[in-house]
């Protein structure tokens, strides 16, 4: 995975090096910023998720074909259903102690179910956060549904954390809050919420968007769509830190995006990237 931080807004970016077959076993040139501002497409998603693009979706997904396909079909929305993952406060509260123990001492953080390139993120995000102001920063965690992330941040000095989740989440801690992508899409197109975060967290998720694998809407731009969400979440001079899998661009259906010098550039355009791993 490569790791970038960013800020409008910047990005710190983690480069996941990950095939399709690595993600089943871990479960054109630079656009402008108006690139990053267009219309989701939204199509609903069709139960279950669609194992091959709609042919009149096929043309934006591939960049009019530039970019090959691969197959690797997962459905994560539970056949249409949906998931609802919960964590008591006991169960938070093991992570926040967990993550506090790693800081101070390796080895001893379990926050992940699996390790491999989870630990290997979980090392690059403990690096990019003892080099940020966290302390007392309101933090955004896009795409998640285990806390460890977020467990981190509040070990690192977050004042709060907010994690924004396609399906649904239930944290039982104070200083941890859940809300759905869609409603923080209608909030900000509403004027709500806007630069409520001075730092957000997309680790390996917006990468899925728009492939309806957790339920989420068809949308050949999805992942651009959360990159601007993610900017109009962060306050100016707020820091996103950012891993996706890099490589030559692929679309893996309906699994992944892996980025190239195609699509990488249009996923960054209107960032400041402050560093690269």
């Amino acid at each position: 995975s490569a790791g970038a931080v960013a800020m409008p807004r910047a990005v710190a970016m983690a480069d996941s090096r990950d095939s399709a077959a690595e993600e089943e076993g871990d479960a054109g040139e630079a656009g402008t910023e108006e690139a990053l501002e267009g219309e989701c497409v939204g199509e609903p998603v069709e139960q279950p998720a669609p194992t091959e693009p709609p042919p009149h979706l096929l043309d934006a997904y591939t960049l009019n074909h530039t970019v090959p396909i691969e197959r690797l079909y997962i459905d994560e929305a539970n056949g249409g259903q949906g998931t609802h993952y919960r964590y008591s406060r006991a169960e938070v509260q093991a992570y926040v102690d967990a993550a506090r123990a790693e800081l101070s001492g390796p080895s001893r953080f379990r926050g992940p179910s699996r390790g491999g390139r989870a630990a290997e993120g979980r090392r690059w995000l403990m690096n990019a956060l003892s080099r940020l102001p966290v302390l007392g920063m309101s933090a955004a965690v896009f795409g998640a549904i285990e806390p460890w992330a977020e467990a981190l941040l509040l070990a690192s000095g977050a004042a709060s954390v907010t994690t924004y989740e396609h399906n649904k989440l239930t944290y039982d801690h104070p200083a941890l809050f859940t809300a759905s992508v869609e409603g923080l899409a209608a909030d900000h197109a509403r004027g709500r919420r806007l630069g409520a975060h001075q730092l957000a967290l997309s680790l390996s998720a917006f990468d899925h968007d728009g492939l309806g694998r957790y339920g989420d809407p068809l949308d050949p731009r999805g992942d651009l769509s959360a990159m601007a969400t993610a900017w109009r979440s962060l306050a100016p001079g707020g820091y996103l830190l950012l891993t996706v899998p890099v490589g030559p661009d692929c679309l893996v259906w309906n699994a992944l995006r892996r980025y190239g010098p195609l699509r990488l550039p249009l996923l960054l355009s209107g960032w400041e990237e402050v560093e690269r791993v």
